[in-house]
């Protein structure tokens, strides 16, 4: 073989190496990118998650909270009823015992009207 023929084929050694090389490079780069792009998707999958999560325990939080919101209005409502019914209880209670002692009180002069007791 002549000095010429083994430079050729050590140059073709290095060429089939950089290559190789230059394919190891792209596989790696192209790998890493596609690790980075599954972590983005993993944290924005993650961040959607507890976005979801948290407008979930929100709307439980609200939902609690018009019921007892609800409860109070209602609870007031029916004191504020009974209320009510007590003093225009004691009212009429009042004014039947007021009603009462007139017609039984004497006159104190004769009014000529007989009183059937």
């Amino acid at each position: 073989m002549s000095i010429t023929g083994s430079l050729s084929t050590d140059e073709d050694r290095d060429r089939a190496r950089r290559a190789k090389d230059a394919e190891r490079k792209h596989r790696q780069r192209s790998n890493d990118k596609k690790r980075q792009y599954e972590r983005e998707a993993d944290k924005n999958r993650k961040a959607e998650s507890r976005s979801r999560q948290t407008e979930v325990e929100r709307e439980a939080g609200r939902a609690v909270s018009q019921q007892q919101t609800a409860e109070s209005r209602s609870r007031q409502t029916k004191e504020q009823k009974e209320k009510h019914q007590k003093r225009q209880s004691s009212t009429r209670a009042i004014r039947n015992a007021e009603v009462k002692q007139t017609k039984s009180v004497p006159l104190s002069w004769s009014s000529g009207i007989s009183v059937k007791t």
